[in-house]
């Protein structure tokens, strides 16, 4: 009888595996939710895949997670924005042309790296303005969209929004 695993739920008895409680059982009495444990992998598993995509008709702009932020970050933004604007595009094209849940990856990466490189650059308003970029994302349908909808969502919430592009 092994039970390597048996602290994490899983053990073995006798052949016959349990991912529940540690004991083996046969597979006439295991519960209804152990039986659909394995679609219930799968599902959630092609659920999270899903959440990892680009906007419909939206190139990636590189394969790893990293590369994709950095190269949104380096192509698509423009220069001279004020902070909020800046962390507001940045996180609505990374959504776009990365994903959502890397948008969020790179939020709260920043800040987090704001918060202990020893610059005291943290700000809560930087997260809320991802929070916006990554929302306008959602009802954009292009670059401008996006960028229209960034200038707009800052001034309802009172943040400050850089100057017109030909004014920069």
């Amino acid at each position: 009888m092994r039970t390597r695993f048996a602290k994490r739920g899983w053990a073995e008895a006798g052949g016959v595996i349990s991912i529940f409680g540690g004991r083996g059982v046969s597979a006439g009495t295991r519960s209804a939710l152990e039986r659909r444990h394995p679609f219930a992998i799968l599902a959630l598993s092609v659920l999270a895949l899903a959440g990892c995509a680009t906007a419909p008709g939206v190139e990636r702009l590189s394969p790893s997670s990293l590369g994709c932020m950095r190269a949104v970050v380096a192509n698509k933004l423009p220069r001279n924005l004020t902070d909020k604007h800046a962390h507001c595009l940045a996180a609505g094209f990374i959504a776009r042309y990365c994903s959502r849940p890397e948008a969020y990856v790179a939020s709260w990466g920043k800040e987090f790296s704001d918060l202990f490189n020893g610059s005291n650059d943290f700000e809560w308003a930087d997260l809320k303005a991802d929070r916006l970029g990554i929302r306008c994302e959602r009802a954009a349908d292009s670059d401008q969209a996006l960028e229209s909808c960034c200038v707009a969502e800052l001034r309802a919430h009172h943040l400050p929004v850089s100057p017109p592009a030909r004014e920069r």
